[in-house]
């Protein structure tokens, strides 16, 4: 699935119309999370999920992102969870990603060890791939007391930094 985070515009939306239409099967679905739906294309208007007030690096991104996760988790065929804002473009064309994707069974995170960051936490870009497994997990820890309680000591141990960069790599 790719799971669009939106605030109002998709940048290359033609781009991305065409790097869909190179799909030879419908292998993927869109999942959008979009601030304000004015100037946003049809395909992700008709994709959007319930809408949740988010801000630049806070932690509202990463609920967006759970909530997209929980949508596609709906489909079992939906293996994978790609994160994307509207002004990602796709430098591949869409069978050359999806075969470098599904080739891969682990997700796909980008950690910065050389980032400023409180204590032992990760620091990772926000946009990153999710196996099924992965994102099961993501959502499962969240949902349990466990989760809420580490999110408790998060807030209080990452006070000032981008959460949505911190969170998830660190569940």
């Amino acid at each position: 699935a790719f799971c669009f985070l939106v605030t109002d515009v998709v940048e290359h939306d033609k781009l991305w119309q065409r790097f869909f239409a190179g799909a030879k099967s419908k292998t993927y679905n869109i999942i959008s999370h979009v601030a304000n739906k004015t100037n946003t294309p049809n395909w992700i208007n008709q994709a959007a999920i319930e809408t949740i007030e988010t801000g630049w690096g806070e932690e509202s991104l990463v609920w967006a992102w759970v909530n997209m996760i929980r949508e596609g988790m709906k489909n079992p065929s939906n293996q994978y969870f790609a994160l994307v804002s509207g002004t990602c473009l796709p430098i591949k064309n869409y069978e050359k990603l999806y075969e470098g994707i599904t080739s891969e069974p682990r997700s796909q995170i980008h950690i910065d060890r050389t980032a400023i960051r409180p204590k032992d936490y990760l620091y990772a870009d926000q946009w990153h791939i999710l196996n099924r497994q992965h994102a099961q997990l993501l959502i499962d820890f969240v949902d349990t007391q466990e989760g809420k309680d580490y999110m408790n000591v998060m807030r209080s141990d990452l006070e000032g930094f981008a959460s949505d960069e911190l969170y998830p790599v660190n569940w």
